[in-house]
């Protein structure tokens, strides 16, 4: 509903009348929990975080992407942060295996495997992906998680607790 709507009075408007038609006693859902539910609803519009199916923003950490761009092979690291974020962003802390075959068997990807190993080793070095649990022969894959860097500083140091990587570009 919220989608649909030019204003959050609008919104407590339309929530006020599903209430009355749908509630057998609508005064157990006073107007002011009506009208916070709205503002909640387009606070949500306003700050792009209505999700429906496909129809719905990817966060991406303006602070991920600078410690990849240091990277020789940061295209390919963003391209598969990218992908990664969108299939498994919204749940934190969700496990997830990196079968590269499988990626681009069901087209989520045409890079190169080598090139998506690459990658995963760049987003590992940079603390963006986790490994989480090891491979086992012929039953699990190597799974993986995604994690946030910390900012520790005004400059953007120390988001990387590893070597810098040389740039040979």
């Amino acid at each position: 509903m919220v989608e649909y709507v030019d204003s959050a009075e609008e919104l407590a408007g339309n929530l006020a009348a599903v209430r009355d038609d749908l509630c057998q006693d609508a005064s157990t859902m006073p107007d002011s929990e009506v009208q916070a539910i709205a503002a909640w609803a387009w606070r949500a519009r306003l700050e792009n975080r209505i999700f429906r199916g496909r129809d719905s923003a990817v966060f991406l950490h303006r602070l991920a992407l600078d410690a990849v761009r240091q990277w020789h092979n940061e295209a390919d690291a963003i391209a598969l942060f990218v992908l990664l974020q969108d299939m498994h962003g919204h749940t934190p802390g969700k496990r997830f295996a990196l079968d590269f075959k499988a990626m681009r068997d069901a087209g989520l990807t045409r890079q190169s495997i080598p090139r998506l190993r690459a990658a995963r080793r760049t987003l590992e070095a940079v603390g963006l992906v986790r490994l989480v649990g090891n491979y086992r022969a012929g039953s699990v894959h190597q799974t993986f998680t995604l994690a946030r860097l910390r900012n520790t500083g005004d400059d953007g140091e120390g988001i990387v607790h590893i070597g810098k990587p040389a740039l040979n570009r």
